[in-house]
């Protein structure tokens, strides 16, 4: 399936007379929402003097960030049968949700207000709602912190999600018709999925072009699980960089098997921790321009308490728990200054970008390439990061750059949609595997 990236002309969330220095910044500002990074003080939009947003502008460019991915749901009389909607690709999720029209009905709340997009239920002959202790997957009570609530509403299954920001979503569960691969030439498939019916939300807002999410994290409920017998539990994805977006490039979500040799990647262990749906892997430390940071491999480690390492479709960038994110800032830093770049560190009120680490260099243009590449090294293999996948060009003229790296405030590292660029990575979660290799993801698949 292609996907649709939000700086590509083809997205609902593409906003048209913005530059691209400004749609930079609206996906930065996705992974800091997303994740809750430190360092307010040098990242608050209050230091940029630059830029002049209205008021509906700003509130627009913190709805973006998503790679969307479009498909047909439901059963209607019209010349597909189905209705297209897109839905935001997760991996850190494991469940399927739409806005549904019972969204409008008092004291329900829809997002996108004051002109919400919702998915018209009642009209679709394939909706099916489940009743109470009737499906393995209707779990009839949700415990939080040793407080257990009944998730029964009129008689039907009902699910209620808590996110990290402290956004809710709440709504029904109930059988519907998904069809997959309506954009290719390719022929379409459809599934009949569970999936969430939301009827209140309330927390970060979704841009009004955009319906609900489609969670292909680990989880019973998440859109991989249901269909694996189906894809021998395997999908792919690959994104192209960021500037190639604009220019038409969608890379791919495919869900099976398509190289079961594997011959040519690099393999990794895929670790799944309670219910949270993210995948975590085993990473070990990293190293800039060759030398490898002097960082305890704990660090990165998941703990009864939380923390760990996620490869996370969902943030645009990379974000580092703050031990590790202090020495790689340091070691960039001391790169520059012996380099013979002659590179100027920025102020914050200068920085283009809501980064943390950006320098300037005087009347002449940066070449990605005398930068130090990264490494992240992972228990099994390396990731290998090239120039123009850790940092990002300033716009006009292209005399800077900025790290596109955060610190993070949680004890979690999250591998962002960034760094992954030109990568093809293939989740086995049957063999609890990630094999990756470098790939122009520009041509689709």
């Amino acid at each position: 399936m292609p996907l649709v990236f939000p700086n590509s002309p083809e997205s609902p969330l593409y906003i048209k007379n913005l530059t691209r220095q400004q749609r930079l910044q609206q996906l930065v500002y996705n992974t800091i929402n997303r994740a809750h990074i430190v360092s307010q003080r040098t990242i608050s939009r209050r230091n940029f003097t630059k830029l002049e947003w209205t008021s509906q502008e700003e509130m627009r460019v913190r709805e973006v960030g998503e790679i969307l991915v479009k498909l047909g749901v439901g059963t209607f009389q019209t010349p597909t049968s189905y209705t297209p909607y897109y839905l935001s690709m997760d991996t850190g999720s494991d469940q399927i949700w739409l806005q549904c029209e019972g969204c409008k009905t008092f004291p329900n709340r829809c997002f996108g207000m004051p002109y919400p997009k919702f998915y018209p239920n009642s009209r679709s002959s394939t909706y099916h709602q489940i009743p109470c202790g009737t499906h393995e997957l209707c779990y009839t009570y949700v415990c939080k912190n040793g407080q257990c609530s009944h998730v029964c509403r009129d008689g039907y299954c009902s699910y209620h999600i808590g996110y990290s920001d402290n956004s809710e979503a709440l709504g029904i569960l109930a059988f519907e018709r998904f069809v997959f691969g309506i954009t290719s030439a390719r022929s379409s498939v459809a599934f009949n999925l569970l999936f969430g019916c939301n009827t209140y939300y309330q927390g970060t807002s979704f841009n009004t072009g955009e319906i609900g999410i489609l969670g292909i994290g680990w989880g019973p409920r998440s859109f991989i699980t249901q269909i694996k017998n189906y894809v021998d539990d395997t999908f792919s994805y690959c994104f192209p960089h960021y500037d190639n977006t604009a220019l038409g490039a969608q890379g791919y979500l495919k869900i099976g098997v398509d190289d079961e040799s594997y011959d040519g990647y690099n393999s990794i262990s895929l670790f799944e921790f309670g219910n949270d749906g993210h995948y975590y892997l085993k990473m070990h430390g990293i190293s800039v321009g060759g030398h490898r940071l002097s960082l305890d491999p704990s660090i990165f480690s998941r703990r009864s308490s939380g923390g760990g390492t996620v490869i996370d479709s969902g943030a645009t960038i990379t974000s580092l728990v703050p031990a590790a994110y202090k020495q790689l800032k340091k070691h960039i830093v001391l790169y520059l200054i012996k380099s013979t770049g002659s590179f100027r560190r920025t102020a914050p009120g200068e920085n283009e970008y809501p980064l943390d680490l950006c320098y300037k260099r005087l009347r002449q243009r940066v070449d990605l390439d005398e930068l130090p590449a990264i490494v992240f090294h992972f228990e099994g293999a390396d990731l290998f990061l090239r120039p123009k996948n850790v940092y990002v060009l300033t716009d006009n003229p292209r005399n800077g750059f900025c790290l596109a790296m955060l610190p993070r405030r949680e004890n979690r590292t999250s591998i962002g949609a960034y760094q992954q660029s030109n990568f093809k990575f293939v989740f086995d979660r049957r063999r609890r595997m990630l094999h990756f290799k470098e790939q122009n993801c520009n041509d689709g698949f």
